[in-house]
């Protein structure tokens, strides 16, 4: 058989719980002989679709992600609060490789540690390993419950330890006060290299930093499909560097968060477009070759481009020269323009190219 609960006027991820008690029957329908069955049912509706989190991957300071077909009982009042974005603060490590490398709190002068302040109230603590030449590197973090300033294996809250090196440690609602966070170098680039490595730590205060705003509907019926667009516009960015935010869903100005918490990670990656030319400097008749390279897109949904360039004042475009491996490009008097869209990748089907030891040499392993 199949019971069926309704989450009507439930709160959201609150438990409740009841019981279904199934009585014997005989043929005329009188409880018969045979002991009654209680069932338990527990039940903790779910107030939204939300992700926990988000990690966009871009190549501006500006851009948009698309969260799309969410869903959530009704939303009156759609309200979203910001808090974040702030950048990661880089600490660049240098280290040998841990020469007990399972033991990570055994020898404190084998491993990188460092002392944070976290203020009251705020929302996340994160530490990310974005970088290192130590192939495999471990990240620790704990909160120094004892006061003496350094690690201690019973103080750990989050351990990071994949066999490579990035490594990422996130402490939602942190408690106030000093936590720490430990590097280890697990495995050296080479026996006895000192290695670098860059780890990026950020609080995330209760207060929104302005460079977060969203596109959503003022209102959605339950259960009806809807999308946030989540945008962003950082100021002095550079490749590598994260940033790291959240932001509650609430239902009505009063509910603030009551549909959900979203954590936002951004990270900065090279331009999407890039202009490079084939010789540092020319003298005059020479031919001069300007390649504009757009980058794959990294984000969650196409992206449609116009490119306009000016060629420089003192050169003479070449009749006919110009090309594009995509898209359409064209040159008016000493403009040229590139249009074209780099899709969202996740809608590409995958391709393959085959080649055998008939038109390959390299495939002969004989």
């Amino acid at each position: 058989f199949t019971a069926t609960v309704s989450a009507a006027g439930l709160e959201g991820d609150v438990w409740v719980f009841g019981a279904l008690e199934i009585v014997p029957q005989t043929g005329g329908g009188v409880p018969g002989d045979l002991p009654s069955s209680r069932l338990p049912i527990a039940v903790r509706p779910e107030a939204g679709s939300l992700q926990e989190s988000i990690n966009i991957n871009t190549r501006r300071d500006a851009g948009s992600y698309l969260m799309e077909d969410l869903v959530a009982f009704e939303l009156t009042d759609l309200t979203i609060e910001p808090y974040g974005l702030v950048p990661g603060t880089d600490s660049i490590i240098s280290l040998k490789q841990d020469p007990t490398d399972d033991l990570p709190y055994d020898d404190l002068s084998h491993v990188w540690y460092e002392i944070t302040p976290v203020p009251a109230s705020a929302l996340r603590f994160v530490n990310e390993i974005l970088d290192s030449t130590a192939p495999d590197a471990d990240l620790f973090v704990g909160f120094d419950d004892n006061g003496n300033g350094k690690p201690d294996e019973n103080e750990q809250v989050c351990e990071s330890t994949s066999s490579e090196w990035h490594e990422y440690c996130n402490i939602n609602n942190p408690k106030a006060g000093n936590w720490w966070v430990l590097v280890q170098n697990w495995e050296a680039s080479t026996p006895d290299a000192t290695d670098i490595i860059r780890l990026a730590t950020a609080v995330v205060a209760n207060q929104d930093s302005g460079n977060m705003t969203f596109d959503a509907p003022d209102s959605v019926p339950a259960l009806e499909l809807f999308d946030i667009a989540v945008m962003y516009d950082l100021t002095n960015t550079y490749v590598g560097q994260a940033w790291y935010g959240s932001f509650t869903v609430g239902s009505d100005a009063t509910n603030p968060g009551n549909v959900g918490k979203v954590n936002v990670d951004i990270h900065r990656h090279e331009d999407d477009v890039v202009k490079s030319v084939n010789k540092p400097s020319a003298l005059p008749g020479d031919t001069l070759e300007y390649t504009i390279t757009v980058n794959a897109n990294l984000l969650n949904e196409d992206v449609d481009y116009e490119i306009v360039d000016m060629i420089p004042a003192g050169l003479t475009y070449v009749d006919s020269s110009v090309k594009a491996s995509a898209g359409t490009v064209g040159v008016n008097g000493s403009k040229l323009t590139w249009t074209g869209t780099m899709s969202d990748p996740a809608s590409l089907s995958p391709t393959y190219i085959m080649s055998t030891s008939a038109d390959d040499p390299l495939c002969d392993t004989g």
